[in-house]
């Protein structure tokens, strides 16, 4: 069957074609996308405030994320060994990499409110913006060519950048909850 609007050969498009594929592409991504883009952008930007937040909320956003991750590699390339193998070593590795890494210097907690007061930081807003830069540009590149869901690098790409950036999510709240551990210990001892 020849390419035609709308079916692509795999060949790379000339720049001439290029605005034109990508206004189509907007024009055919659902609505829900773009709103689900907006409430990201306004939580990474309250995220850059100090701001006051409970342990169940910094540590629940992280899990939840990680689970629509998981849910993403499951629903783009079904149970794959190697896909969920990707995605299990890369959670691992950022979770592990965010958790030594993270300052929580700033980070206060209070054991009689359970509430952390936190600095401001742009790297949550960086982090969803990166999840929804994979999720958005997998979901355009399985429906342009949905023989990729088949292609390996693509496959171990796509699983290790979603599991990457729910380790690095996790590890920030593994961080904090370690803060909260050793705030809580000293009314513990008393």
């Amino acid at each position: 069957m020849a390419a035609g609007p709308g079916r692509h050969s795999g060949r790379v498009a000339p720049a001439t074609e290029r605005p034109a594929m990508f206004l189509d592409i907007l024009l055919h991504t659902p609505r829900w996308v773009f709103v689900v883009l907006a409430v990201l952008v306004v939580m990474g930007v309250q995220a850059s405030r100090p701001q006051s937040a409970s342990l169940r909320r910094c540590v629940g956003l992280p899990l939840a994320l990680a689970a629509a991750s998981l849910l993403g590699t499951t629903s783009a390339f079904g149970t794959q060994p190697a896909a969920l193998l990707a995605w299990a070593l890369a959670l691992a590795a950022g979770l592990t990499a965010m958790q030594r890494g993270t300052d929580t210097t700033g980070v206060r907690y209070a054991p009689d409110t359970g509430r952390f007061a936190l600095p401001g930081s742009w790297l949550p807003l960086a982090l969803m913006m990166a999840i929804f830069a994979v999720k958005f540009g997998a979901g355009v590149a399985l429906a342009v060519h949905p023989q990729a869901r088949e292609a390996a690098p693509f496959v171990l790409g796509i699983s290790a950048a979603y599991g990457l950036f729910s380790g690095l999510f996790l590890g920030r709240a593994m961080a904090l909850w370690a803060v909260a551990r050793r705030a809580a210990r000293p009314a513990l001892a008393v």
